[in-house]
């Protein structure tokens, strides 16, 4: 046996550098338009949640507009005194029930007409002689 001598050269290998964020101007535009939007979206009702534990005094003075000692006496006075759950009982009865009984007049309003078409398509394509008017009568049958 002879001995074959090969010589590899060893393939380089690539080393890819890692790809951070590319800062160019689009994305630090879109990044200061993102938090503007934010913003100008929760801002009001970061507002109005800081103004519910604040009393009327707090609200209008701009020195404490987010340094404040919270009170509680708002919530109390409309979960305790106001009757507040009672209201909402009222809504989510009238809500509930009211989507009950739509959906069941059309669950049954669909179910009489779906029966009704199938008999009046039926009979329309019993009467008529036409290529494929068997595979059709089949059809509607099986969804009846």
């Amino acid at each position: 046996m002879s001995a074959t001598n090969t010589t590899e050269k060893p393939v380089p290998v690539k080393q890819h550098k890692p790809k951070g964020p590319k800062h160019t101007p689009y994305t630090i535009f879109r990044a200061i338009m993102l938090v503007m939007i934010v913003v100008i979206f929760i801002g009001p009702l970061l507002w109005m949640l800081l103004s519910s534990f604040k009393t009327n005094v707090d609200i209008q003075n701009t020195s404490k507009a987010f340094i404040f000692d919270p009170i509680l006496e708002n919530y109390r006075a409309v979960l305790g005194d106001g009757g507040y759950f009672q209201f909402v009982f009222n809504s989510l009865w009238i809500g509930v029930s009211s989507t009950v009984f739509t959906n069941h007049r059309c669950a049954r309003r669909l179910r009489d007409e779906s029966v009704l078409d199938a008999e009046v398509g039926s009979r329309r394509i019993d009467g008529e002689n036409h290529p494929g008017h068997q595979f059709a009568r089949a059809l509607v049958l099986r969804v009846r």
